[in-house]
């Protein structure tokens, strides 16, 4: 499985109208079975890599016990799990949902390192020296991973709850200004503000007893037949299928009446930049992606 082409796509077409443009547009076909439309329309459970922050890993970790188990609680500023789903696993096809069932009060710290400073002066700590509840958090910027610029070179935004807090050195207040390390010394800023943490409760509901049963619902749900098209909306969709098809960015007729064509049918998913459907074409089911670039405005 991975994650849905339409997700990523979106991602995309944000940054190109951050840069003031827009793609001319572009039709996919993938001819699928029930299995092949699962896997499409499904997320895999995450599995971030080794050196990913320990906050990815401890959100992939609520994936995966609220799975498991049905439900997961992690504490958070904002709801950490933002893709509820629907992920696919090989015992089921599972959406989640959460709750806020507690808050708390803590202090989040945002420390920089200047690796050249002007001025070393003032207060300084061992880097070994640190307390624990510091030193695992200023951690990724030991040691300098590059040579220092002008101003702060590097930070790294964290949280302590009032029993680290009461531990630190760095927050509440900063009673250090320079951390040494290896003989060198580096100047550290800690700026700091209170805010409030939730607890979330993950919940997992089986939607699915499989991907291939997760397709067939979609397909069911979805699927309309693609017929009575022009001969030159059936180019369109004939390079749809064959690699791809991309529209003439000075006028493309065709792949605007295709565009109409399916908006007329229920998408499995869709917004103003691009959709997905489920396709019935010449005996075949296709998965379709279409990117409406210039023509979706």
């Amino acid at each position: 499985m991975r994650r849905r082409t339409v997700l990523a796509a979106t991602a995309l077409l944000a940054l190109l109208a951050l840069a003031g443009c827009s793609s001319p547009g572009s039709m996919e076909m993938k001819q699928v079975d029930d299995a092949g439309i699962g896997d499409e329309a499904t997320l895999d459970v995450p599995t971030p890599p080794p050196d990913a922050p320990d906050r990815a890993h401890d959100d992939a970790e609520t994936v995966r016990e609220a799975i498991a188990t049905g439900s997961a609680t992690i504490d958070g500023t904002g709801p950490p799990v933002r893709r509820l789903g629907p992920y696919g696993t090989d015992d089921g096809v599972y959406n989640l949902s959460y709750e806020v069932v507690g808050s708390h009060e803590e202090t989040r710290a945002d420390v920089r390192v200047d690796y050249d400073p002007e001025d070393a002066s003032g207060d300084a700590i061992a880097y070994g020296d640190l307390p624990a509840v510091d030193r695992e958090r200023v951690a990724p910027l030991f040691p300098p991973e590059r040579d220092g610029g002008e101003g702060y070179d590097v930070g790294v935004g964290t949280r302590y709850n009032d029993s680290e807090a009461a531990e630190s050195v760095l927050v509440g207040p900063q009673e250090y200004q320079v951390v040494t390390y290896e003989g060198e010394r580096y100047r550290v800023d800690v700026e700091t503000e209170p805010v409030t943490v939730n607890t979330y409760r993950y919940t997992a509901e089986e939607v699915a007893p499989g991907v291939a049963a997760y397709g067939s619902q979609l397909r069911e749900e979805y699927e309309f037949t693609l017929d009575g098209l022009s001969e030159e909306e059936r180019s369109v969709v004939e390079s749809a299928i064959d690699g791809g098809y991309t529209a003439d960015e000075n006028g493309d007729s065709a792949f605007e009446s295709v565009i109409d064509e399916f908006q007329r049918h229920d998408a499995v998913e869709e917004d103003e930049h691009e959709g997905t459907w489920i396709v019935r074409y010449e005996g075949e089911t296709y998965w379709v992606d279409i990117d409406y670039g210039q023509y979706g405005e």
